[in-house]
């Protein structure tokens, strides 16, 4: 008479309570190695656009960044959003625009972020102390950064924002930028077009004497 083997009882609880181990384990570790694969896609899509900006500045004469929208243009008129003026240089020309469009697509997004359509959000904003419009705030009609910028690698060009604006800087209404990376990390794509990502709280104050130099142009 043969004897049919099977697990006792015991066994299987044994059984189950180490999956469950090996599951709290896991899936921690998981969601953490998912999280900085996010953060380092975004950072990708940010070095793009940065690179995109440099093309845009070098094309330019005098050299600067685009305009942000609705500041008057030199020769007249007012200006497109800066994400629809680098659209070509970012193959997103047929992606974005005016509703029913989106405003942003690609690599102006980040992967920990939601779009927003009745907002139209944005997942990136310019340093406004860089757009050239806000070069008379010293006294310079046109920003011309390589007459004014000696250290672009230590002057902030974007940041991540989850709200609809051109630019932003922290004391606009009181926030910090948007920290969704792991260690309360943001991305910051510099004048130079690299890219950090920075957990340390990054102040404004326009004269530079208590905030974050890397806001203020005239300070690098």
């Amino acid at each position: 008479m043969k004897k049919t083997s099977a697990f006792t009882l015991v066994e299987l609880l044994t059984v189950i309570a180490i999956i469950g181990i090996l599951a709290a384990i896991l899936i921690p570790v998981v969601s953490s190695v998912r999280s900085r694969a996010r953060a380092t896609t975004c950072s990708s899509n940010m070095r793009q656009v940065g690179t995109a900006m440099l093309l845009y500045s070098q094309e330019t004469k005098p050299r600067h960044f685009p305009y942000a929208y609705l500041q008057e243009l030199p020769g007249g008129g007012i200006a497109q959003p800066w994400a629809f003026t680098l659209a070509p240089y970012l193959g997103l020309e047929n992606a974005i625009g005016w509703n029913p469009k989106s405003s942003v697509a690609g690599v102006l997004t980040c992967p920990e972020w939601t779009y927003d359509s009745a907002v139209r959000t944005s997942a990136y904003a310019y340093n406004p102390n860089i757009s050239p419009k806000n070069g008379s705030i010293y006294g310079k009609p046109i920003w011309n950064y390589s007459a004014f910028i000696e250290r672009p690698a230590r002057l902030f060009l974007l940041v991540e924002i989850d709200m609809q604006a051109e630019f932003y800087y922290p004391s606009m209404n009181g926030y910090d930028v948007k920290r969704r990376h792991p260690n309360k990390g943001a991305n910051f794509v510099f004048a130079d077009g690299h890219v950090e990502t920075v957990n340390t709280a990054v102040p404004y104050d326009l004269t530079g004497a208590t905030g974050d130099p890397r806001w203020i142009y005239l300070l690098n």
